[in-house]
């Protein structure tokens, strides 16, 4: 029961009412309800009168927490945490950063590449599993963040925010997992169970056995990317890679400023010759991402160059790759 006429404006304070607690909606309810009874019905006893307030803004309030959740439960948020597949992708992303924390660790480049290789992989794979995880809480909790999808630093932040004022419990350890991403992958792999396990997932840390077979998994992934691969620079970094993991047994998840300091840890296990060849590539590869970042008039050529290239830097890779060591 509300003054006719105020529906637009009750429309437009329910549009904001994220911002708003239940006791603000109830005290908007209230007045415009009020307003209603004192014109409908004038000799109304203030004892009547307070009794009908009290019962309208108990159903009205029920009535908009049972619309949210129907809305809720239809939406591409709710959707997206049905069945089991986020919970694979949340145990990948966790079995991924583990192998990759674990092999940067022994990379055999400098301390200052070992640390880059680590806040590289804070910056991507440790990101992309707190955002997932941040969803999956705020589905369960029929939290609507508006947004479906968590993709950029301010969305984490808001989405932490909402959930510490509504759930904090839930929001405690993913809050901490959160302050992880500036210092170091152990700890957030450290901090990382409780977050898991707040909203019902179990990981674990991969024995040896299966840091083989994800190994493997990663090098056969190399293989069928880089035969498609058709962009040099992206050709480049993913032969790297490749003769990375099939020379040591092990995989980096690198930013392509490492790529050639990746390639330079290998010289000893690959021909002189092939071992030139390959540094030279990754040279004009670098000479021409240069070019283009400047907006060089020359851009065009050097990238004809690298493209006519390509077949035979494809080669020298694959050349070296069939030289497998026994694993």
């Amino acid at each position: 029961m509300a003054k006719k006429g105020a529906g637009s404006k009750k429309g437009a304070n329910l549009k904001n009412s994220q911002s708003l607690v239940a006791s603000d909606l109830l005290r908007q309810y209230r007045t415009q309800d009020q307003e209603f009874l004192q014109e409908f019905a004038p000799d109304l006893s203030e004892e009547l009168c307070e009794a009908i307030l009290q019962e309208l803004g108990s159903r009205l309030l029920d009535l908009r927490e049972e619309a949210a959740k129907a809305i809720f439960m239809e939406s591409d948020a709710k959707k997206k945490f049905q069945g089991t597949e986020w919970q694979t992708e949340v145990q990948k992303l966790y079995a991924n950063i583990y192998l990759f924390s674990t092999c940067a660790a022994n990379f055999s480049g400098t301390p200052a590449q070992r640390t880059e290789l680590d806040k590289h992989l804070l910056r991507t794979l440790c990101g992309d599993m707190l955002n997932l995880l941040l969803e999956a809480a705020a589905s369960q909790q029929m939290l609507n963040l508006g947004f479906d999808e968590i993709n950029t630093i301010q969305h984490r932040k808001d989405a932490l925010k909402v959930l510490q004022q509504k759930f904090p419990k839930v929001s405690q350890p993913l809050h901490q997992l959160n302050e992880t991403l500036t210092r170091t992958t152990s700890e957030f792999l450290e901090a990382s169970l409780a977050a898991v396990d707040v909203v019902g997932v179990r990981v674990k840390p991969l024995d040896k056995k299966s840091e083989r077979t994800l190994v493997d998994t990663h090098i056969i992934s190399y293989c069928e990317q880089f035969d498609i691969e058709r962009a040099p620079a992206n050709a480049f970094q993913v032969g790297v890679l490749l003769l990375y993991a099939i020379k040591t047994r092990s995989v980096l998840h690198i930013p392509s400023k490492l790529v050639m300091d990746v390639l330079q840890s290998l010289q000893s296990s690959i021909v002189a010759d092939v071992y030139s060849q390959l540094t030279k590539y990754g040279e004009d590869v670098k000479e021409y991402i240069a070019a283009k970042i400047k907006n060089q008039p020359n851009q065009g050529d050097l990238l004809l160059n690298l493209d006519n290239g390509l077949e035979a830097f494809k080669a020298a890779v694959n050349t070296e790759k069939d030289k497998r060591p026994p694993k």
